[in-house]
């Protein structure tokens, strides 16, 4: 469902680029061809602020700068080349004469970074929506204890606790394994439905039952310390639980 609905939304979205295209001189499919080279550089975009989540920095924005730096260039590098197939498609006579002119407007890194800035928002917020009203499968979180694969759902884990190089994940009916990840990289692991609560404690809140001050009591009589690091999680936790 979610793969139909990515695919509609390219075809809209490059028809209506390819209306903006066309205007500059080109027949309808050859628009649909040029608006089509947007989409691969959309996608990396995308697929880079997926990687790299905005942050502060002068690292960070220098390195997105140039990023889209050459994601301009590439796609004016795209149009030079397209606009050449398509005049050598037209006239083949025209490949021995060098290149045709490309219209200004192709050339222009601002009118290239509108219609990308559109693309990649669009796709962004269409993605959102997407994963709000068709919900993907929750899959199980695989990872190594004493050196056999592990595999628990979201569901089955109620707390993971850092003890120095080591974390124990405790799960239902009992069980906990140990394992060598970080806490930090178990909570980018552990992502929506679980939060931390102290340097060592990420918990899942479906288990919570109630929320002191500085204590978090989960199913089973558990206690979960919240250090002061923490404290704006408390506030949070008893508005989503009232």
């Amino acid at each position: 469902m979610k793969t139909v609905g990515k695919i509609l939304f390219w075809i809209v979205a490059i028809s209506l680029v390819a209306t903006i295209i066309q205007s500059l001189g080109y027949r309808f499919v050859e628009s649909v061809f040029i608006s089509t080279l947007f989409a691969p550089c959309c996608l990396f975009i995308s697929f880079y602020f997926s990687r790299n989540k905005p942050k502060k920095g002068k690292e960070y924005a220098m390195n997105t700068t140039y990023v889209l730096i050459g994601v301009i260039v590439a796609e004016i590098f795209l149009f030079v080349l397209a606009h050449y197939i398509i005049n050598s498609l037209r006239a083949p006579a025209a490949s021995y004469y060098g290149w045709p002119q490309l219209p200004s407007l192709m050339m222009n890194p601002i009118f290239i970074s509108v219609i990308i800035a559109a693309l990649s928002v669009g796709y962004w917020f269409f993605n959102q929506w997407l994963d709000k009203f068709c919900p993907a499968a929750p899959k199980p979180i695989v990872f190594l204890s004493s050196r056999k694969s592990i595999g628990l759902m979201p569901d089955e884990i109620i707390y993971v606790e850092s003890n120095d190089t080591l974390t124990t994940v405790y799960a239902t009916e009992g069980r906990s394994f140990k394992n060598r990840n970080s806490i930090s990289q178990w909570e980018s692991i552990l992502e929506e439905g679980f939060v931390r609560t102290h340097r060592s404690f990420i918990i899942n809140k479906s288990f919570i039952t109630s929320v002191d001050v500085d204590t978090i009591y989960l199913a089973g009589e558990i206690e979960i310390p919240i250090s002061r690091k923490y404290k704006f999680i408390v506030l949070d936790l008893d508005m989503d639980k009232s």
